[in-house]
């Protein structure tokens, strides 16, 4: 699952999953990629996942800021933990990890408890595969 407000992030994740990562899974299951715009919408997507049991999540993905009026990405993780969701949270975004420090108090201790697994700026793609690739093989 991932949650980016920006089209063009769409885009990229599409093509990252779909054509970019070195994952036999891909062509073993079928693998249903989920693209939110917000986290909020990633949330009613979890939810309707949880209710049917028809997928198991493996890996969300999400950016920092998805608009003003939004849950950011360190919130979205928050409520993704408080509804069971164990699974890897990535956070991938434009932020520097001091700002993610200075808007948050307790930014460190949720990476120490895991409710962020890991920061991966959207400048380095080459980490982020590696990374997703990672977390999606740990799965």
């Amino acid at each position: 699952m991932v949650a980016d407000d920006d089209y063009f992030q769409h885009l990229y994740y599409y093509g990252l999953f779909h054509k970019s990562l070195d994952l036999q899974v891909f062509e073993q299951e079928d693998v249903n990629v989920q693209l939110s715009f917000s986290g909020e919408e990633l949330l009613e997507k979890l939810e309707k996942i949880k209710a049917c049991g028809c997928e198991k999540i493996r890996l969300v993905i999400l950016d920092y800021q998805m608009g003003d009026d939004k849950l950011n990405g360190v919130a979205t993780a928050k409520k993704l933990r408080e509804t069971g969701y164990g699974g890897p949270v990535l956070l991938r975004t434009s932020e520097k990890k001091e700002e993610l420090e200075r808007k948050h108090e307790n930014f460190e201790g949720l990476i120490k408890d895991k409710v962020i697994d890991t920061i991966v700026p959207k400048s380095d793609s080459k980490l982020g595969k590696e990374l997703i690739e990672f977390y999606w093989r740990s799965q």
